[in-house]
């Protein structure tokens, strides 16, 4: 093996290693929000806020976001139900380089029905 497979070996490993930190909290911040959001908030006209706000908290946890970690905040205004998630995560990559990631998502549905 010589030094340029090595070299290319050491840069596959870092490379994993920080999609192995990252891919995680990318994939919680933007695929697992946007779907407890889009799930959630037509739940709103069925069920009501209480309901919305405990299946919130449920899925979040099962997702692997703590309560620490998040806020939403359901709120209605006119004929819509606005439900807003926000995440932020901290990757710590070596000793004392951190950092910070922000999600935000905001969805809504219609109050009202055709009928």
């Amino acid at each position: 093996m010589g030094t340029k497979n090595v070299f290319y070996v050491l840069i596959a490993c870092v490379v994993l290693f920080f999609v192995l930190k990252i891919g995680p909290i990318y994939y919680k911040g933007i695929f697992g929000i946007r779907g407890i959001c889009a799930d959630q908030v037509d739940r709103y006209k069925k069920y009501g806020s209480e309901f919305v706000k405990m299946r919130v908290n449920e899925e979040l946890a099962i997702i692997g976001i703590p309560k620490k970690n998040s806020i939403y905040k359901l709120k209605i205004e006119g004929k819509r139900v606005y439900l807003d998630i926000d995440y932020w995560e901290t990757a710590i990559f070596y000793k004392d380089y951190k950092k910070k990631f922000e999600f935000h998502h905001q969805c809504y549905s219609e109050t009202h029905t055709y009928f």
